[in-house]
């Protein structure tokens, strides 16, 4: 006789892949661990001692980034966050365009009617002119 197993799957809760890590948290310390081992091992001009506290340095930050979350948010968003903030304007200033000296050109000297500039709903809207080249 088979046997039968209900597989639950509302848990709300991630997937792990070895260690209790998520696949997130994996990928992030893959990311600082792999710099690390390529800066100790490729780095050859520096003695034993600096490319050890240098990859040391990399492996602790990644191993913060991958298990502290404040906030039940990843320090890589906070980071994230941050440097949008940073680099975002914090104030902005409104300024009015320059007229284009091409929509007061006259076709023939007729009036002060003429000076007005045509009317225009968006920057790639093109002017239909009339027979005699006057902007309508």
């Amino acid at each position: 006789m088979a046997h039968t197993h209900e597989v639950p799957n509302h848990l709300n809760v991630e997937d792990t892949l070895f260690l209790d890590l998520t696949p997130r948290q994996v990928a992030t310390f893959m990311a600082f661990a792999s710099p690390a081992y390529g800066l100790y091992d490729q780095l050859t001009v520096a003695p034993m001692v600096v490319r050890g506290v240098l990859a040391g340095l990399i492996l602790t930050i990644g191993i913060a980034f991958t298990f502290i979350q404040p906030g039940r948010r990843p320090l890589d968003e906070w980071a994230f966050a941050l440097f949008a903030y940073l680099v975002t304007p914090r104030r902005l200033r409104w300024c009015r365009a320059e007229p284009d000296p091409r929509e007061w050109r006259l076709g023939a000297p007729s009036g002060w009617v003429d000076l007005t500039p045509g009317l225009r709903w968006g920057a790639g809207t093109a002017v239909a002119d009339d027979q005699e080249g006057h902007m309508l």
